[in-house]
């Protein structure tokens, strides 16, 4: 007990020392000297001036080329570009675009109302579309189906409000946006990364294999899930930006909380070490939701023409 006592004195010294440290300083000085640590401590990338938190991050982002700029191949279905051309052969010898002609079709209003009018107690619609027969259970499901996107080329594009909602609570922001990104019903082409097994070390992530061929492969759960926290982090570096380019208020105070949080998200090891854990956690939570939208879309790829 007395050792113990002798610990805690420690830390509250420290972390009295810290406090009145910090008290010579107004709200505005302190920020610039986190913009000052900030600029010392990332990574940029020379092609795309992308942020990094981590020397890991930026190594994947250099090494498989998620910022090439000069895309010059075009598919003539869909006019989705290719920077590679074995991405391109992929995408034109398995039809990958077909699914976008189907969106774009126009559905006869007599074959809707078929649709509609069949017995839900059956066990599969079948609506005939352009000479393509589709087996759905709803025609809702018709909406939801689409292409996935490689894990490495996700985007973490958010709205106003959930930036707010970091910005108000940057201690939950990282599960948040894991949420809104990856397991989010809103979002279905971004939910490639399926993790089953609470106490296994791999999981199932949508991405380019050895052969630069998208599918399901197999990695490191540790590996994923520090990608995904490294990746939340860069995004929340941009949160007071982005919410003052959208002419947003920022609060001063909330502000400062949330760089001080970033900080520690960056640098201290075992935060570090407790939320990437948490990042495997929430794709497990969610694993049911990623495993449904994977088997809809397996079963649309699996679409026979007449």
């Amino acid at each position: 007990m007395y050792k113990q006592f002798i610990i805690d004195q420690n830390k509250y010294n420290k972390i009295y020392d810290k406090i009145k440290f910090f008290k010579l300083f107004n709200i505005n000085e302190i920020l610039d000297i986190i913009k000052i640590y900030k600029q010392i401590k990332q990574f940029t990338c020379t092609n795309c001036n992308k942020i990094f938190a981590t020397f890991l991050s930026i190594k994947y982002h250099i090494t498989n080329r998620v910022c090439v700029k000069e895309r010059i191949l075009t598919c003539n279905n869909c006019n989705k570009l290719f920077s590679l051309k074995k991405n391109y052969n992929y995408h034109i010898d398995h039809n990958v675009c077909k699914k976008n002609i189907l969106y774009n079709s126009n559905l006869s209003n007599n074959n809707i109302n078929n649709i509609k009018n069949i017995n839900n107690n059956t066990i599969n619609n079948i609506g005939t579309i352009n000479n393509i027969i589709i087996s759905v259970n709803n025609t809702n499901d018709l909406q939801k189906i689409t292409e996935l996107i490689p894990f490495k080329n996700t985007k973490y594009n958010t709205t106003n409000n959930k930036l707010v909602e970091y910005l108000n609570n940057p201690h939950n922001a990282i599960q948040k946006i894991v949420k809104d990104i990856h397991c989010n019903n809103e979002n279905p082409e971004n939910m490639n990364i399926l993790n089953t097994n609470r106490k296994d070390n791999r999981v199932q992530v949508y991405d380019y294999d050895v052969d630069n061929e998208v599918k399901w492969i197999i990695r490191e759960k540790d590996d994923i899930c520090e990608l995904v926290f490294d990746r939340c982090v860069n995004e929340l570096y941009k949160v007071s930006k982005n919410l003052k380019n959208n002419k947003i208020y920022v609060n001063p105070n909330k502000e400062f909380a949330l760089n001080a949080k970033n900080m520690e998200y960056s640098n201290d090891r075992k935060t570090r070490k407790r939320y990437i854990q948490i990042v495997g956690e929430t794709f497990y939570e969610n694993n049911k939701i990623i495993l449904k939208n994977k088997k809809n879309i397996e079963k649309h790829l699996n679409i026979q023409t007449i």
